[in-house]
């Protein structure tokens, strides 16, 4: 066997590797991604780039995408620094983001510590020394993250869908409200999940869906 001939066998032994790797569990990737974007199906095939038939098939494991397809969903998700291959584990919540959940939702460390039924201690021990929160109220908090992200994920899309603002014009009605500084690329980042507003700015979201007579949608159940 020559070089050439050598080299290209390498190189669909290594495209195979890829695929397998993409393809293993792939339907339970798919639903977690889901999960990550909290979004309908229709939403995920739109983020996706496909059809919603595709996503369903994808769901119920009767179709796996070719290696074109995974290197596109693979692109699709690392520009939402969204790591696909990886996404089935144990999601991680820090010391920065139980903070930051805490203080968007308005709740001092003893009023979330009441709400979990634990002692003070416990949130002074997950915020300010990293301790890693129990399975039960782990998963609470994330639960209450993804509630979070949900609603303010409908409620833009509301405000750049149904009432047409474009991303300048919204974080200038924000400002306003707020009297702030907001950047286009801060709402960019909250559609991409990757920060989130801070309570001031949440308040100024509600006010301007408020003004629009805005109705929260019913959450679909995943499928």
């Amino acid at each position: 066997m020559n070089i050439k001939a050598l080299r290209k066998l390498q190189q669909l032994e290594t495209k195979g590797d890829s695929l397998d790797k993409f393809h293993e569990n792939f339907p339970e990737k798919i639903k977690a991604l889901q999960k990550h974007l909290v979004c309908t199906i229709e939403e995920l095939a739109e983020f996706l780039g496909v059809g919603k038939v595709a996503v369903f098939r994808w769901l119920d494991g009767t179709h796996l995408p070719t290696i074109t397809m995974a290197r596109d969903i693979e692109q699709i998700c690392a520009n939402q620094n969204i790591d696909f291959n990886n996404i089935g584990e144990e999601p991680k919540i820090s010391p920065n983001d139980i903070s930051k959940l805490r203080n968007v939702l308005g709740l001092t460390q003893e009023e979330l510590a009441t709400q979990f039924s634990i002692h003070i201690r416990t949130v002074q021990a997950w915020e300010q020394r990293g301790i890693e929160p129990v399975p039960k109220n782990k998963r609470k908090l994330l639960d209450l993250r993804d509630n979070l992200r949900w609603e303010l994920f409908g409620k833009l899309e509301f405000l750049l869908n149904d009432k047409e603002f474009s991303i300048a014009d919204l974080a200038e009605e924000l400002n306003d409200i707020t009297d702030g500084k907001l950047r286009e690329y801060s709402i960019q980042n909250w559609m991409a999940q990757v920060t989130y507003p801070t309570k001031q700015e949440l308040a100024a979201i509600d006010k301007l869906c408020a003004n629009f007579n805005y109705k929260k949608p019913t959450k679909e159940k995943e499928s």
